[in-house]
């Protein structure tokens, strides 16, 4: 498809005392760097030519810019057969003149590119640099002033005629500059120094042979997958390679750590390699992965409902860099793809419309009473036989049981998980994972049920878990004792802010602090602890930590008061009573920190 421009070029790089570039323009994602790229490895071996590419992407001054090209040259310039005049090796590179680009004098720029300082010994002349191919990429999403890069193209152009090819997205730098006089500055431009522009269209011939090229060793089941990845990028409509490069790189990086049994599996590996592809290309567009959801679920309900993960999973596979494998391959080893055997009762309930009359009552009773016996151990498919109880209540047709039963019966769901502080995850269930949309799931009963259902889960799984990190806490006591501040302080970061201390773990805090022989070091040393835990000079929410932490203000108020008793016991050493009343007039400082300023 873009042949000619290839034959154009051919035919530039051949010609001699040359005044003017060539400027290849497209849309972003169109292929403009791919096709220069492949240009230049297809001339790799014409020893006539050496390109220096550029990119002035994020680039933000003109030394800046100096500096790429020097990286570029680099492996010529320091090759030991090259000798350099007039010093360090920089120095071959100058900028420092004045240009009047657009004839006039106000807006000059400085930008000039020296390149009489190369010295080739073994042709003895200095005009080797006519070989030099400059090619600008990324002119629009470029820091620097418009007025200085285009001056300073314009330099290397007139400089000796060295020969330059400029990419760019013109629509972007129209729009960017179509408020100003920078875009008059631009078409100036174009007039002096372009000779041929030429628009990039999307060559999918080409392109798709060299991704094949790219990613068919680096791809599982690639002769598989890839017919669903072109016809995906199809779909998605704005024809963006460099977001399919993106997507397939993403892509490599996820599956790496899913179990390769899994991704042996065909139909598996289809869906993952579909759903993926699909949330990718659509989350590139619009950055926005709620919004990609809801049109997919308005749009393409069957995408949507037939998603092999939850969509908050989804969201952190698209938008971050997952890495709870060990959850995932868990959670891929339930997909009914992997469990193929005969439906339960709720599945079969699914189906309803194809029942007869015996099978559905039959089905129905089924679902109930497991529901009822506490039997439903995976919570996606609890709330699908919930869903369904509700559902066929409202219909007059499950009549032996009311949603105010449903919800007690959902109580001794969340007592049974107490009772084994065991909480299912909720960011693993929507659907089970089974394909399978809730049958109402826009019921309002079923809605406000499940929400409370999973609020209470939440509750409790955050009451379990900071009971597990009190638990981790106080296990960092014996490093305190001892002043082991390395040890103390490696992971801490997790319990500063949390209310560790309260008055039921007083007991426990003082059998470790204070051993048989009355040694009152641990004591000392969990004080310097709680001058660090309760400081001032830390704030949350605009309150200091101390205050923040207000709530451990009862575990002083406790340890004080069992302290003063040991003090006043009649068996303690004067010198022993003497250390205690320091400890005790230390903590009365500390439990001031608590006191709102």
């Amino acid at each position: 498809m873009n042949k000619h421009i290839e034959n154009y070029l051919d035919l530039y790089l051949e010609r001699e005392d040359v005044e003017y570039a060539t400027l290849l323009t497209g849309k972003w994602g169109c292929g403009k760097t791919f096709f220069i790229r492949n240009y230049i490895e297809k001339r790799s071996n014409d020893n006539r030519y050496k390109f220096i590419y550029v990119s002035l992407f994020g680039l933000k001054d003109i030394p800046s810019v100096n500096d790429a090209i020097f990286e570029e040259l680099h492996p010529i310039l320091s090759h030991k057969s090259i000798k350099f005049a007039g010093g360090i090796l920089k120095s071959a590179i100058n900028f420092g003149f004045t240009f009047d680009l657009i004839g006039d004098a106000s807006q000059e720029t400085t930008a000039k590119i020296d390149l009489s300082k190369i010295i080739n010994p073994l042709k003895n002349d200095t005009n080797n640099y006519n070989n030099l191919i400059f090619i600008f990429d990324d002119l629009e999403r470029t820091l620097i002033p418009i007025i200085e890069i285009l001056g300073f193209i314009n330099s290397i152009c007139e400089n000796k005629n060295v020969k330059t090819i400029i990419i760019a997205n013109e629509d972007e730098i129209n729009y960017k500059n179509k408020s100003n006089d920078k875009n008059e500055t631009y078409k100036r431009f174009k007039e002096k120094v372009i000779g041929k522009s030429f628009i990039i269209h999307n060559d999918n011939e080409s392109y798709w042979k060299s991704f094949e090229e790219k990613y068919s060793s680096k791809l599982k089941k690639y002769e598989i997958i890839i017919n669903i990845i072109q016809s995906t990028f199809e779909r998605s409509g704005n024809k963006n390679y460099r977001n399919l490069i993106q997507t397939t790189d993403d892509y490599i990086d996820f599956t790496k750590k899913i179990k390769s049994n899994y991704l042996d599996n065909d139909e598996f590996i289809e869906r993952l390699s579909e759903q993926f592809y699909t949330l990718s290309l659509e989350y590139k567009k619009e950055h926005n992965i709620d919004s990609v959801l809801e049109s997919l679920k308005q749009d393409n309900s069957g995408f949507y409902y037939s998603l092999i993960f939850d969509t908050d999973i989804w969201k952190m596979i698209i938008t971050s860099c997952y890495n709870s494998y060990d959850e995932l391959n868990e959670l891929i080893s339930s997909l009914p793809i992997f469990n193929r055997k005969e439906d339960e009762s709720w599945q079969k309930l699914w189906h309803y419309r194809e029942m007869n009359r015996d099978e559905f009552y039959t089905n129905l009773e089924d679902v109930k009473n497991k529901f009822i016996s506490i039997e439903y151990h995976n919570i996606g498919i609890l709330m699908h036989a919930v869903s369904m109880l509700v559902f066929f209540i409202k219909k007059n047709l499950c009549r032996n049981i009311s949603i105010d039963e449903i919800e007690q019966t959902l109580s001794k769901y969340l007592d049974k998980y107490k009772e084994t502080s065991s909480f299912p995850d909720l960011r693993f269930f929507r659907l089970n994972t089974t394909g399978l949309g809730y049958i109402n799931e826009e019921d309002d009963d079923f809605i406000r049920i499940r929400s409370e259902f999973y609020k209470k889960i939440n509750e409790q799984q955050f009451i379990l878990e900071n009971k597990n990190t009190i638990d981790d806490f106080y296990k960092l006591l014996p490093f305190i004792k001892i002043a082991d501040w390395s040890n103390t302080y490696s992971n801490y970061e997790k319990y500063e802010c949390k209310v560790l201390l309260t008055e039921e773990n007083v007991n426990q805090v003082m059998e470790v602090l204070i051993d048989d022989s009355n040694n009152y070091n641990g004591l000392y040393n969990f004080c310097y602890f709680l001058d660090e835990r309760y400081k001032t000079n830390r704030s949350i929410n605009e309150i200091t930590l101390a205050e923040y932490l207000k709530a451990e203000e009862s575990f002083i108020d406790k340890f004080i008061a069992c302290l003063t008793n040991r003090y006043n016991s009649k068996d303690l050493d004067p010198f022993d009573k003497f250390k205690l009343d320091e400890i005790l007039n230390i903590l009365r400082l500390k439990k001031e920190r608590f006191k709102v300023h």
